[in-house]
């Protein structure tokens, strides 16, 4: 049995169809669960009651801190502590980091600070970070290599630096996720970059319930799927890469 790195259990589209969706994911080889944070006032903890091997983290998706005036930085930060200081609190800070495709870099300075200031807190509690970057691969390096990761260091959740950016992730110490994406034709630059990151630092994961193969919802039995296309790529067999993605979810994160 597998797990699952980066799956939103608690997102509402999967409200009513939970106990499906874990059966579902069971039957296909997949029962751990990392369910990451996306808004501090609503974590996922609740979640742990309802399903054994899961663990969650707490986080400030840039999404999220790119809307946010000081005020609400202040509150969300505020929440994450609370739940950092909490017993059985979460396994990870994030998901945390620069996304300048979804929102303009209008909101770039917004973003950073949010990014710091919850980095500074992974640190403080030495937890590891989730991060998610897209589009300010450049902006993130400079603030990892200048405010330095936490020392349980963290992943690169679904990859979309090049061979270089990831180089540079790489060296300073994360782990490296993938999604769904890689089973594009067209996906070259994921390709290599997939080739690119040694065995020991690779992730495999869904997203659930986004990045899915079709416009259905995502699902955490799609891992398995996930698996046989990075292997094809990787020449290896998708057991094997599985194997390796669940070590290193562990390493990083404790045992599920």
């Amino acid at each position: 049995m597998h797990i699952d790195p980066h799956c939103h259990l608690d997102d509402p589209r999967f409200e009513g169809s939970l106990d499906a969706l874990l059966s579902e994911a069971e039957a296909a080889g997949v029962d751990g669960f990392l369910i990451p944070g996306v808004d501090p006032h609503k974590p996922a903890k609740k979640l742990l009651c309802d399903i054994s091997r899961c663990k969650w983290a707490i986080g400030l998706h840039p999404w999220r801190a790119a809307t946010l005036d000081d005020a609400g930085l202040k509150a969300d930060l505020k929440a994450m502590i609370n739940a950092l200081d909490a017993p059985l609190g979460p396994c990870a800070v994030g998901e945390i980091g620069l996304d300048l495709k979804k929102y303009g870099r209008e909101t770039l300075d917004a973003q950073l600070q949010a990014f710091r200031a919850t980095l500074a807190l992974a640190r403080a509690y030495k937890k590891p970070v989730i991060l998610h970057i897209v589009a300010g691969h450049q902006e993130a390096l400079e603030i990892l290599k200048r405010d330095h990761l936490p020392a349980p260091g963290g992943v690169l959740h679904s990859c979309s630096a090049s061979t270089e950016q990831l180089r540079l992730y790489l060296g300073l110490g994360l782990c490296v996720s993938f999604t769904a994406a890689i089973a594009r034709p067209e996906a070259h630059k994921l390709h290599k970059a997939l080739l690119s990151v040694p065995q020991e630092r690779l992730m495999l994961e869904t997203d659930a319930p986004d990045q899915g193969f079709d416009r259905n919802l995502n699902r955490p039995a799609a891992l398995p799927r996930i698996a046989e296309a990075a292997a094809k790529l990787r020449n290896t067999a998708p057991e094997a890469l599985l194997d390796e993605s669940d070590l290193t979810c562990q390493w990083l994160f404790g045992r599920f």
